[in-house]
Parts: C-alpha cells; sequence; structure tokens
C-alpha cells in the first residue's frame, strides 16, 4: 500500500470470500498475491488504478484471483512468456528493475504446489491483468482441517 501511495495509485479490494475455502499455503498464497500486486504497482504510471477481485466458479469448482492494473500493458507476443524464468517483457524493461523471478514463483507456487492454473490478458497501454485460480476445497476436506 505503501508504495502505492507514494505514486498516488488507487488500490481497490473487496471483502473477502467467507464462504468457499481452498486448501492452501497461507504464506505462500501472501506470496503470490503480494507479488502480483507489486508488479502491477511497479508497471502502473501515477494516478494509475490497481484493482484485487476475488470469485467462486462453483460449476468449475474454482476461486479465482485477479489483479488488474492500467499500467504500461504487454505486447501480444510476449504474453506467453511472462511466467518464465528470468523473462522480462523487453518494451517494459526501462520502467521498472527487477530479475524476472517473481511472476515464475507465482506459477510455480499456485501450479506446482497447489495444483492450480495462471493467467494473463493485458492490452499494450492499456493495462494487465494477472491471476490464479485454486481449487475449492471439499466439504470432508473443510471438516477434517478445521478440527485439526
Amino acid at each position: 500500500r505503501s508504495y502505492a501511495e507514494e505514486k498516488k495509485i488507487n488500490v481497490i479490494g473487496q471483502e473477502p470470500i467467507v464462504f468457499d475455502q481452498v486448501y492452501a499455503d497461507r504464506d505462500m498464497i501472501s506470496q503470490v498475491i503480494v507479488n502480483l500486486l507489486s508488479n502491477a504497482v511497479k508497471y502502473t504510471s501515477s494516478g494509475g488504478t490497481v484493482k484485487i477481485e476475488t470469485e467462486v466458479d462453483e460449476i468449475g469448482n474454482t476461486a479465482r484471483v485477479s489483479v488488474t492494473d492500467t499500467g504500461v500493458g504487454i505486447p501480444q507476443d510476449e504474453l506467453d512468456q511472462v511466467f518464465d524464468k528470468f523473462y522480462r517483457v523487453k518494451a517494459n524493461n526501462s520502467k521498472a528493475k527487477g530479475t524476472g523471478l517473481g511472476l515464475n514463483l507465482v506459477k510455480q507456487i499456485i501450479e506446482k504446489i497447489h495444483n492450480g492454473r495462471v493467467f494473463v490478458s493485458s492490452k499494450q497501454d492499456q493495462g494487465s491483468t494477472f491471476g490464479f485460480e485454486l481449487p475449492l476445497a471439499k466439504a470432508e476436506t473443510v471438516e477434517t482441517v478445521n478440527k485439526s
């Protein structure tokens, strides 16, 4: 928040969903969200907006978190590579520093550890949406976890 306030970026959130649950490592998911939010702020100009949304797809049995910004965006021909280790979007290298490891870490935590899925959509000079989906916990799993 302090970095966003420094850049006069409006961060819009929503109340957390409390009815549906996922089985996940809280610290790792916090790291994922911090990475996505910090990237959004990093690549959004002063006065822009960053929005975080959560939704539940009961038919698909997933919880979805997305972070949308009004930043510089990513060229379509580079979207497939943004989650690759050490990859940085060439057009945006001058906008911010980084190692190219943050989004790869996000992908590993979501897909390898939590059996989820990452996604991205973007339009150059209009902004990007990064996010992830996690499978909803089955009722039996939630009861077992809550009892421990």
